[in-house]
């Protein structure tokens, strides 16, 4: 309560001068009486934070009374930054004094108050922001009387999709088109046109579409425009009034040295010419007419580019440069040895000539002819150069021909001393489907090669990894092959060598032929394989066991023995085939066996069935009474005998 106040009152005796308070905080201390006089007053504290007025009366006149607010605030703290997410916060009120009263009042929906919405005195006020669902950051306040607490939210991680409803190029009509939006987020369209304009509501939230109607476009040209959508813009485009733009000459072509030509245009509408080409330009354009200059070809090539006139296309053409070339001969191909060749060169143009390989250079050049050499080629396969030409136009190079040579690889090298029987590699003839093996140098490759052999196969091949053998020019087939240090191949002797007395056998490497080498033919060549170095020999026991020193066979019991150099049978046998099925070919030649020297009884004597054509496959029943032990085994076939010592193990 503030101390009285007093007013003095002026008027005739006998007035009644009764004051009377028109505001609940101010009171008349002396509100009765008459004529002149003083009139006490008193007034409450204002417990608000903004002046107040209120009003008190003597008779017909009216005191009115300002008082100052008494009340402040402070807020801690007096902003907050947050997320784009859904969050609560809040902050403390200070007031100067418990009675002062207070209001929190959110100035955007967004902002909730949760907590302390009123009070007096010192107090908290807690809110929650609301997930911002827009591309932008926001800014509000929460009021306290007149003080505010700032609110700043980070914008909301909103992306926009477009689903396909507008086309890429809208037709010259228009029309409406419904234009997908895929988003979590508000949208809210507009354009900045006015062919483009909405049927439908242009804001909402999450996934939605919106209807888009674009007016028919008169003109010509296309035009392009924006839906724009926050920061995610939506580009239309529509096509302009079709013209029916005619261009004569259409195409048009150039000679070498370039120039200017002349094109006339026909439309009923406005039209620009342009080019990417580089080497064409556009000059200055008439009513109905534009030049085109081409500058001169540097190159032989005949070049092709394009000017649009409007949306449609000129094809410009221009000849390649005149530097013909004509080479005698047009390509070399060479031994392995080293070599100085020469080539004959006719042309209009002054020229050069480079090697693309380092073993072949060019070591002379006149205006008609071209010598180079080549050294000698150490690899076992074939490689290939090129001497390129290029001619002089000018100041410009023109590319010329290439002249390719081709070297061949070391050919293979091997002797008679080389070619060897497959099972006891023991050297001599050959006989029919005989299983052979050659030795040499400069053929095979690094790891040892074997055919792929499956259920399906019913052939082996007569190449392998580059490798091949030719008998009398007929390609042998081959089981096996390898390279490095002591390079080896095994073949199968071609059936078709029965009857000659000689024949010439070559390797053949990566296209490279070996020098021939001649072999002299017998009818067989018998000899049994050994499965160790020793001469254990490569026989299957009556129970098909391995014959060996752990499994010797029994007395009177029917071995299989495995061999090569049979000869030839009936029927006759097939190079290369895998043998299988009946009638199984048999050998013609009488098949003898011998045990210790001692004659066993056989049963059997041709083709080994799954193995190749060429392996043989002896059935005999050891005679009873020999000796245990390792014992010799001989085959003969016809008159011959094998040759190399194998042994069978008999219990």
């Amino acid at each position: 309560m503030v101390a009285p106040l007093s007013l003095s009152v002026t008027t005739q005796a006998g007035c009644t001068t009764a004051a009377t308070s028109q505001a609940d905080w101010i009171s008349i201390v002396n509100a009765a009486g008459t004529g002149s006089r003083n009139i006490s007053f008193s007034v409450t504290g204002n417990p608000g934070v903004a002046p107040r007025v209120g009003q008190w009366t003597v008779g017909d006149k009216t005191i009115a009374v300002t008082q100052a607010a008494d009340c402040s605030f402070t807020l801690t703290p007096a902003s907050a930054s947050l997320p784009a997410a859904r969050t609560p916060s809040s902050f403390l009120i200070n007031a100067n004094a418990n009675r002062c009263a207070w209001t929190a009042v959110p100035q955007d929906s967004w902002l909730t108050v949760s907590l302390g919405g009123s009070g007096t005195g010192d107090g908290t006020s807690g809110y929650t922001a609301e997930q911002n669902l827009t591309p932008a950051a926001r800014t509000s306040s929460i009021l306290v009387v007149n003080r505010s607490h700032t609110v700043n939210q980070a914008a909301g991680n909103c992306n926009y999709t477009y689903g396909l409803g507008i086309p890429g190029i809208v037709p010259a009509d228009g029309g409406t088109y419904k234009l997908p939006i895929s988003t979590s987020c508000v949208w809210q369209v507009r354009s900045t046109v006015d062919w483009i304009s909405f049927a439908s509501p242009t804001t909402g939230t999450g996934t939605g579409s919106v209807d888009v109607v674009i007016a028919k476009n008169a003109g010509f040209g296309q035009r392009s425009s924006r839906i724009e959508n926050w920061n995610s813009p939506f580009t239309v485009t529509q096509a302009g009034q079709p013209c029916a733009l005619t261009l004569n000459p259409s195409p048009v072509n150039f000679s070498a040295a370039g120039g200017t030509s002349s094109i006339g245009v026909t439309a009923p509408c406005p039209w620009t010419a342009t080019t990417t080409t580089p080497w064409i330009t556009i000059g200055t354009p008439t009513a109905n007419s534009f030049p085109v200059n081409v500058i001169a070809n540097p190159t032989t090539d005949r070049r092709s580019g394009l000017v649009r006139v409007n949306d449609v296309n000129l094809v410009v053409t221009q000849d390649g440069a005149t530097c013909g070339f004509k080479l005698t001969p047009l390509s070399a191909t060479l031994p392995s040895s080293a070599a100085s060749e020469t080539v004959q060169v006719e042309t209009t143009c002054a020229w050069s000539a480079t090697s693309s390989v380092p073993w072949m250079r060019v070591t002379e050049a006149t205006p008609t002819l071209l010598r180079y050499a080549v050294d000698q080629n150490g690899l076992t396969t074939s490689r290939t150069g090129t001497l390129n030409l290029t001619g002089r136009v000018g100041a410009s190079n023109v590319p010329g021909p290439a002249f390719t040579v081709r070297q061949a690889g070391q050919a293979p090298l091997f002797t008679l001393a080389d070619l060897r029987n497959g099972a006891s590699f023991i050297t001599g003839s050959i006989s029919p489907g005989e299983i052979m093996t050659i030795f040499g140098t400069g053929y095979g490759p690094a790891q040892l090669a074997v055919p792929e052999i499956t259920p399906a196969t019913t052939f082996y091949p007569t190449s392998l990894a580059g490798v091949r053998v030719l008998v009398d020019n007929i390609a042998a087939p081959v089981t096996a092959t390898i390279g490095g240090d002591r390079p080896q191949v095994n073949f199968v002797v071609p059936h078709s060598v029965a009857g000659k007395r000689q024949v010439e056998v070559r390797l053949e490497y990566n296209g490279v032929l070996s020098d021939p080498v001649s072999v002299g033919v017998t009818a067989a060549n018998p000899e049994i394989f050994a499965l160790t170095p020793e001469g254990q020999g490569a026989v299957f026991n009556e129970d098909y066991t391995v014959n060996s020193v752990s499994q010797p066979a029994k007395q009177g019991s029917v071995v299989a023995m495995f061999a090569t150099g049979g000869g030839v049978t009936s029927p006759p046998s097939v190079d290369g085939f895998i043998v299988q099925g009946e009638p199984l070919p048999r050998t013609i030649a009488k098949v003898q066996v011998l045990a210790n020297s001692q004659q066993c009884e056989v049963s059997y004597a041709g083709a080994a069935p799954l193995l190749i054509s060429g392996a043989l496959q002896v059935n005999a029943k050891l005679p009873p009474g020999l000796p245990a032990g390792a014992l010799e085994l001989t085959l003969i076939v016809g008159e011959v005998r094998s040759q190399r010592r194998i042994t069978i193990q008999v219990e």
